[in-house]
């Protein structure tokens, strides 16, 4: 698929990192004690991320679109997830990174998430942008004027 947005690397790679990076850095910086109330707020945590990333892409399967951050979108969904942010998707992976450092202890994943955050918002999002302002000048922009870019 040719790359048409600019976005220079798949976006779930950022939290997989992440919680890799918490994973090995265990060796040093140890994980605090996670008990069930942690687990089961990590759980939840993540079953909100996974609905919402869910209700996005049945929306981009319904409307025909691609959820493929490299290519072309064939249509500017403003309905749905799509109402509460402009990058639902992408709330979600930020998500399910915070599930997972909660549900595992790594407080080296959790302290990531500004990093994170700031990845998706430099090097994905703001591409995506620029792309979706050139396909659909207007609605782009009276889109983005009145839906936050996260939540």
């Amino acid at each position: 698929m040719e790359n048409r947005t600019g976005t220079r690397f798949p976006p779930p790679l950022v939290p997989v990192a992440a919680v890799g990076i918490g994973a090995f850095a265990v060796i040093w910086i140890p994980r605090w004690p996670v008990g069930l109330p942690w687990i089961i707020a990590g759980g939840a945590l993540f079953a909100l991320a996974a609905s919402f990333a869910a209700w996005a892409l049945v929306l981009m399967r319904v409307r025909r679109t691609t959820p493929s951050p490299f290519g072309a979108a064939s249509t500017l969904i403003m309905t749905g997830p799509y109402r509460y942010s402009r990058n639902p998707m992408y709330c979600a992976l930020i998500l399910a990174q915070a599930a997972a450092g909660l549900s595992f202890g790594l407080l080296v994943t959790l302290g990531l998430l500004p990093l994170s955050v700031g990845l998706f918002d430099c090097f994905v999002i703001r591409r995506e942008e620029e792309f979706l302002r050139t396909v659909f000048p207007k609605e782009f922009d009276a889109y983005a004027s009145r839906v936050r870019r996260w939540i």
